[in-house]
């Protein structure tokens, strides 16, 4: 893919750059993490800005991702039944990711962002479960927050090592998802320890 973006320069390899992000969110068998690491690497060879590498990425992943919200959304469970969604959403995998909103509720959303097999299916069901867009777009927002200065990030630095980096990216999701739920549960527990103190600070009334 790296040989074939770098055949552009300037505007036109944005462009294609960002045609290959919004492609990754429908199943494009080269994933979304993939194509930010060579977005990266752009940048460390001088062929793309960084502040550019960097919105551009964030506005493409994020506009891939509301792209399906809003399909589901508008097309419902029949779209969940269309023969070429059928094996990218079949039934277990559906059922699957509703077990995961009603154990983790909204931050399903978040957490899919770093898994590809679940990522796609995700923000469908969102759409088809009519979660709402602020909220949608809130924790997919925060999720492409993390993902997408790490993953363009690790092109950068690691731009002389690229197709080591590569084939290590599987590894780099799982290091990332166990991070950012230690990172909730961190958070989790101030916001406890912050209401038991306010709670034992408040004078009883008499």
């Amino acid at each position: 893919m790296d040989a074939f973006l770098a055949q552009f320069s300037g505007p036109m390899l944005i462009a294609v750059y960002f045609l290959f992000l919004i492609l990754c969110g429908f199943g494009n068998p080269i994933p979304e993490d993939l194509t930010m690491i060579s977005g990266g690497y752009f940048v460390y060879t001088g062929m793309m800005d960084p502040i550019v590498a960097l919105a551009v990425s964030y506005i493409g992943v994020v506009s891939g991702d509301m792209i399906l919200y809003f399909f589901g959304y508008r097309y419902g469970q029949k779209l969940l039944e269309h023969r070429w969604l059928s094996k990218l959403t079949p039934p277990e995998r559906v059922a699957m990711i509703r077990h995961h909103f009603k154990k983790w509720g909204h931050w399903t959303i978040f957490f899919a962002r770093f898994l590809p097999g679940l990522r796609s299916p995700t923000f469908i069901l969102s759409g088809v479960m009519h979660v709402k867009f602020r909220r949608f777009a809130l924790f997919d927002g925060l999720g492409s927050l993390v993902s997408v200065p790490l993953f363009v990030g690790l092109g950068y630095f690691f731009g002389n090592h690229i197709d080591a980096l590569k084939h290590d990216v599987h590894a780099i999701r799982s290091i990332l998802i166990v991070a950012s739920i230690s990172i909730i549960i961190l958070y989790m527990i101030y916001l406890w320890y912050r209401s038991e103190k306010v709670e034992n600070d408040t004078p009883e009334l008499r």
